[in-house]
């Protein structure tokens, strides 16, 4: 059985897809765990976005898109969506040149689709609609079933995932940067980085601890040092230190410098498998190998009909 995986093309059509089906979510927020299923809050109070942890397993609901009697397994995740249920033209005289239509959430008839509007001006020679939408839960898992086990989808990982869980990563790229062992030729040329790093003022609530944190003090002679006080003094500022990277401009190595590689840590479209032996989120469809193929647009469209 070939794995597959999800490329460009595809995570592109799955995003099309949602965007019909759903409401615009702007971000999956994780607001917490619950016993189970009968416990999960109310929905008229919630947010589309927001994502539960479902401790233990059960037996969905009519509150779920997927409906009720399909299986939400022991610690899967749920979110809130908005389902669309049809579309309302915006009155005209509501369409206005200070309008944002993207912004607003604002549709455009295309064919015989309704899509989300790229427009951030409204063009008054348009007829923009509004999707008239129900809340329900959604499953995360079951986006699609990979020998047995069930993907999810989102922009953060989960927290405390079983060993083998996957899941496709949406959120933004992130990097890692490791220092340079033996440095040599032209920095700049390599596309090497530097630290920089600043100190930030902190503001105290009064009952911190500040040597335990982590923090800086100013050491007298327009530096900062590693505060040695175990609460806060009264008058004296405190300071958090941040370290940013920045490409250098060195033509040769500085041998008093340490240098740093920009690697890729998380890549927004890749499926991970969490391995829990190295506690780490390992990486299955970065390079299609012989035994991976691509979901098809067609797989991808059967998961909305």
């Amino acid at each position: 059985m070939n794995n597959k995986y999800l490329d460009l093309a595809g995570l592109q059509r799955l995003v099309e897809n949602i965007d019909r089906k759903y409401a615009p979510i702007a971000a999956l927020l994780f607001k917490g765990s619950v016993e189970d299923i009968e416990h999960l809050p109310a929905l008229a109070n919630l947010k589309a976005g927001w994502m539960y942890n479902v401790q233990v397993g059960g037996g969905t609901t009519s509150d779920f898109v997927e409906g009720p009697g399909h299986i939400v397994a022991d610690g899967e995740n749920v979110a809130v969506v908005e389902l669309i249920t049809g579309y309302v033209a915006v009155d005209p005289s509501a369409v206005t040149p200070d309008k944002d239509p993207k912004k607003l959430g604002w549709y455009e008839l295309v064919g015989t689709e309704y899509v989300p509007s790229e427009d951030r001006i409204a063009d008054t020679a348009k007829t923009y609609y509004t999707a008239t939408t129900v809340k329900k839960w959604d499953m995360l898992g079951g986006v699609f079933d990979l020998e047995g086990r069930y993907l999810e989808f989102g922009k953060e990982f989960p927290e405390n995932p079983a060993d083998e869980r996957v899941f496709l990563y949406m959120g933004e790229d992130t990097f890692n940067y490791n220092p340079v062992v033996s440095p040599s030729g032209r920095p700049i040329d390599n596309g090497w980085y530097e630290q920089s790093i600043s100190y930030d003022e902190i503001t105290p609530v009064g009952d911190e601890d500040p040597a335990s944190l982590g923090w800086y003090e100013e050491d007298g002679a327009g530096g900062y040092q590693l505060t040695a006080d175990t609460s806060v003094q009264v008058g004296k500022k405190y300071y958090e230190q941040v370290i940013d990277y920045v490409l250098t401009a060195d033509i040769t190595v500085d041998p008093l410098k340490t240098y740093y590689t920009k690697d890729a840590e998380y890549k927004t479209g890749v499926i991970y498998q969490y391995d829990a032996a190295t506690t780490s989120w390992v990486a299955k469809s970065g390079s299609a190998g012989a035994d991976m193929v691509p979901i098809t647009a067609a797989e991808i469209d059967e998961l909305f009909i």
